[in-house]
């Protein structure tokens, strides 16, 4: 699925955050596939956001807390500031 993105809306401009390789989709990716990999055992990382999945994954030890807090910025960067 992720290809196919990439196919019809990648993008080779560091400054496109979101499309870049490595920006936010790909975060958006990660936090949804540990989602779905570890929920069965631990329905507390469950969280509609990514930030907030990537907040309960940190919690529960499935990442680095350092990882998590680096992508929280990422993200509040790009939201705040497009």
């Amino acid at each position: 699925m992720r290809e196919r993105i990439a196919a019809q809306k990648g993008s080779s401009d560091l400054w496109d955050l979101k499309q870049v390789r490595g920006g936010l989709v790909d975060l958006e990716f990660i936090a949804q596939f540990l989602q779905l990999r570890h929920a069965h055992a631990r329905p507390d990382v469950l969280d509609p956001s990514t930030l907030g999945a990537l907040t309960k994954l940190a919690a529960a030890g499935l990442i680095e807390p350092r990882a998590a807090a680096r992508s929280f910025f990422f993200r509040v960067g790009k939201e705040c500031c497009p």
